[in-house]
């Protein structure tokens, strides 16, 4: 649906408005305003170094600032391992350790994983990249979400003649609303694959 049309829908049903984009966030550097569509002064905001977290109020962060960055957890963790359930106290374990990757390795859960450090942004995944993370620089300015088309109707994207091709294919809907791999509907954004970490940002 048309990013025009879902407008119309929501001035007419302002209660809709907290459904749309649910238990989603964006990061970015670029100028980002809160009150207009899709955010409707609805969402979180907070300010990150050079960059701007908003996240749904149906969706859960943590923010953590320690000795390799700032970490920045969306959604839920647990560590069957050791026990912990408070996001927090994983986040501070992982900054203390000397590697995070163990720490990280023993996480359950849906969730991002970002830290941010001198502009620089690295995410990780949970184990099978339940919550989906898009990514994408545009225009030189960094964007991560939960929803591709989230960064798409935030900076005017158009789908790739590609993906419209694959999508008119008939056999295309018994394949699922997927795109394969890391492919998104639009070249500028890319989607992060299970056992994969990016990095992204920093000029």
């Amino acid at each position: 649906m048309k990013k025009e049309v879902i407008q119309k829908i929501l001035q007419k049903h302002s209660y809709l408005r907290d459904k749309l984009f649910c238990r989603g966030y964006v990061i970015t550097n670029s100028i980002i305003s809160e009150k207009d569509y899709p955010f409707y002064g609805l969402w979180i905001k907070r300010t990150i170094d050079e960059y701007t977290l908003l996240v749904s109020p149906k969706q859960h962060s943590y923010i953590y600032k320690g000795k390799q960055g700032t970490w920045v957890l969306i959604g839920h963790a647990y560590n069957p391992v050791t026990m912990d359930s408070d996001e927090m106290t994983i986040l501070k374990k992982m900054d203390e350790a000397n590697d995070f990757i163990n720490v990280l390795n023993e996480l359950t859960g849906v969730f991002t994983l970002h830290i941010i450090k001198d502009g620089i942004i690295r995410v990780y995944g949970d184990a099978s990249c339940m919550q989906s993370t898009f990514y994408g620089l545009i225009e030189g300015k960094t964007w991560l979400s939960t929803h591709a088309n989230l960064i798409g109707d935030l900076c005017n994207l158009s789908w790739s003649s590609y993906v419209k091709k694959l999508a008119s294919y008939k056999f295309f809907p018994l394949l699922g609303n997927s795109l394969p791999g890391n492919l998104t509907q639009f070249t500028e954004v890319e989607r992060l694959m299970p056992n994969c970490s990016v990095q992204i940002g920093g000029g």
